[in-house]
């Protein structure tokens, strides 16, 4: 159980259930009552195998009706070299426009005649657009309905692009990595000049937005230009120690550079070592601290917003242990991870054999020392086999966790008791299930 303090009263959210109680300034705990919903068990109670075991049942009932999630790689080839990109030295490969066609027809059979969602990845997936052009076009005259979001750097995301990126792709979500401010930004990107061979992009004058020199120019501009398209921006900010004290002026320009957030969102990222190219923090607090700090400004300004709590039992940790969803590689190979490694191929989309034991390992969860005592441990997945989880959970990211559960549970509440007063002004101040 986890609870908090909120205006008027007190909230306790069941990590196990999903269930969330309101309880108002007035009311003692009912201990009886948070024992009958599982609020709280015996100490001798086995809460981790307990949540298990209802995982698994709930894995049992999930229905398996084909595939609706597919992330496809349109290339592994990026116009920038980020230190710390985890697919650096990667094969450099790109999705032919045949191979596209074949992947759309192969999507289209495995939707089983259901809504399919795209997430078009990379490397730089803009850098293929035309696989893009192909995949949707065979869908659509497949009779297929589907919606895409895109991962990208930014740099070819114009005005041109991203109006037909809504009308032909389905998209409806960008994701955008921000490194700092202008002079950090493109140190960091450090793209490789258009028109280089190297990278296999052509990159004509016509591309570049007027009065945008500088790569970080041009992608702020793209930025505008896919919020005036109605996309949904989500701009994700990279932190080490390298950039920590750049980012907190980034946040100023994007505050005055985007007056209107309605659809615009960050998020907060720190960045992992990689070959001695990025700056470890001092210690681990120190990097939470970082983080924390940066996204408190951000609330402030209004470019970061606090979600709502997921309902229902968590039953996976991402894509890559999920059946619903696939990543399709350039060649048409298919991977359980978005992050490209050959070595974790399980397929093709040219043969219905997949490799199970590939599969299996990406289902195979991992408990830490410190899930036994841990709230979150019901809501919380943990695949052996993911890089990111690789030296484990530390208490000082289970305390950042838990901090934003409790921001997430006042989230929740607040926008459930605005639907619930707008269809009843009165409200009691009792428990109230809020989900």
């Amino acid at each position: 159980m986890i609870s908090v303090a909120c205006e008027g009263g007190k909230l306790y959210l069941n990590t196990l259930t999903g269930e969330l109680l309101f309880r108002g300034p007035h009311e003692g705990v009912d201990r009886n009552e948070l024992i009958e919903k599982w609020f709280m068990v015996p100490r001798s109670f086995d809460e981790t195998g307990h949540a298990d075991e209802l995982r698994r049942i709930a894995r049992m009932l999930v229905r398996s009706d084909g595939k609706t999630h597919f992330t496809i790689l349109t290339t592994t080839d990026c116009n920038a070299h980020c230190a710390y990109c985890y697919e650096a030295g990667a094969r450099r490969i790109s999705m032919t426009p045949e191979t596209a066609a074949d992947v759309g027809t192969y999507i289209a059979r495995e939707a089983h005649g259901q809504t399919v969602h795209l997430s078009w990845f990379g490397g730089e997936p803009l850098l293929n657009a035309e696989a893009i052009d192909v995949i949707c076009r065979v869908l659509r005259e497949s009779g297929v309905e589907f919606r895409s979001k895109l991962t990208t750097n930014g740099y070819f995301l114009n005005g041109q692009t991203a109006g037909k990126a809504v009308r032909e792709w389905g998209l409806r979500e960008v994701q955008i990595t921000l490194d700092g401010t202008e002079r950090v930004y493109n140190s960091v990107k450090n793209y490789v000049p258009e028109g280089d061979g190297s990278t296999g992009f052509p990159g004509t004058e016509s591309d570049v937005p007027e009065g945008s020199g500088s790569p970080y120019l041009r992608v702020m501009d793209n930025v505008g230009a896919a919020l005036r398209a109605g996309l949904t921006v989500l701009l994700r900010l990279n932190l080490s120690r390298d950039n920590s004290e750049d980012l907190p002026a980034l946040a100023d320009e994007l505050a005055a550079r985007f007056p209107d957030r309605t659809h615009l969102n960050t998020q907060v990222v720190l960045v992992a070592p990689l070959a001695g190219h990025v700056h470890e923090f001092a210690s681990e607090k120190e990097a939470y601290l970082q983080r924390k700090k940066l996204e408190e400004k951000l609330m402030r300004l209004g470019l970061m917003r606090t979600g709502v709590l997921a309902r229902g039992v968590q039953v996976n940790q991402c894509i890559a242990d999920n059946d619903a969803c696939e990543v399709i590689l350039p060649d048409g190979r298919i991977q359980r991870c978005e992050h490209f490694d050959e070595s974790e191929v399980a397929g093709s989309i040219y043969s219905p054999e997949r490799d199970r034991e590939i599969i299996a390992k990406w289902k195979e969860t991992v408990r830490f020392e410190n899930c036994a005592e841990c709230p979150l441990y019901p809501r919380c997945v943990s695949l052996k086999r993911c890089g990111w989880l690789r030296d484990g959970c530390s208490d000082e990211r289970k305390k950042y966790l838990i901090e934003k559960t409790r921001d997430r549970m006042i989230a929740t509440y607040k926008k459930a008791r605005e639907e619930r007063i707008a269809a009843a002004p009165v409200l009691k101040e009792e428990y109230h299930h809020v989900f």
